[in-house]
């Protein structure tokens, strides 16, 4: 009997953690945020666009302009937006996702790839950032996604940033990911400066452990995958019981009985 309950309990044990494995979301809104313009073919900016400061707007956008006047101009935009990751701890982030609620959208293709990279460092501001003096990315590092000509919120899995930034800030540019030659296509997004915050431009960071009681924003719960793997071990935990019982019965079965000896009568 006693190995019995140990099989039962030595999975229950392993369930603890588990058990105890909390998971809440924090938002995390930017703190700047503008889009940068430049013709890449035109270095003396004759139109001024190289030092225009979008700061702020109500929307930044991705754009580009190739070749449509044909004159061989390709004026391109990128979105920036710099998030403070102060508060947020590296070992406790279990994901962490972007979200960009896209209101204009113009696209000559079904879809359009929009890449994302990381910006190599934060010094900018929203108020004087330009295409002259932005800190650059790192064309290496990039998340990508498909967006669709329809005005909706999309998400990127930054995970991987939020995890190497956390403690300091992160900077996300937004870009189209192929530019065609005599085509025009643009993405505008909700800004920071937008009026409904439902809308904002976000990050969205899921943290292990239990939620801190303030305002009760945040609400533990557990996690899919976690509930999976209790409902698995319980299950092992059971047909090991069943088994060991089980076998414990055919083995008593299984052996001979002993009958009486019978004494001889005495004469």
């Amino acid at each position: 009997m006693k190995k019995l309950l140990i099989a039962f309990l030595i999975p229950c044990l392993f369930l603890l953690p588990i058990l105890t494995h909390a998971v809440y979301e924090v938002t995390v809104y930017p703190t700047d945020d503008a889009y940068i313009v430049a013709d890449l073919t035109d270095p003396t900016d004759r139109l001024g666009l190289r030092t225009l400061n979008t700061g702020d707007f109500n929307f930044t956008k991705v754009w580009y302009a190739w070749n449509i006047t044909g004159k061989g101009e390709l004026v391109i935009s990128y979105a920036l937006f710099k998030f403070d990751l102060h508060n947020v701890s590296a070992r406790d982030v279990s994901s962490a996702k972007l979200e960009l609620t896209v209101y204009n959208v113009r696209l000559t293709g079904a879809s359009r790839e929009v890449v994302l990279f990381k910006g190599i460092n934060n010094t900018w501001s929203e108020s004087t950032v330009n295409f002259n003096n932005h800190p650059g990315f790192d064309p290496n590092d990039t998340v990508s996604i498909v967006i669709l000509p329809i005005a909706k919120t999309y998400s990127w899995n930054v995970t991987k940033w939020v995890k190497e930034n956390a403690g300091g800030q992160l900077t996300i540019y937004v870009s189209f990911k192929r530019l065609f030659r005599n085509n025009e296509e643009q993405v505008v997004f909700v800004s920071r400066n937008y009026p409904d915050p439902k809308y904002k431009p976000k990050l969205v960071v899921e943290l292990i452990g239990e939620a801190p009681p303030k305002k009760g924003e945040a609400q533990p719960f557990i996690d899919p995958f976690i509930l999976a793997a209790v409902v698995g071990a319980v299950a092992v935990a059971l047909v090991a019981f069943i088994f060991l019982r089980r076998r414990k019965v055919e083995e008593k079965e299984k052996r001979p009985v002993r009958r009486p000896r019978r004494r001889a009568k005495k004469a």
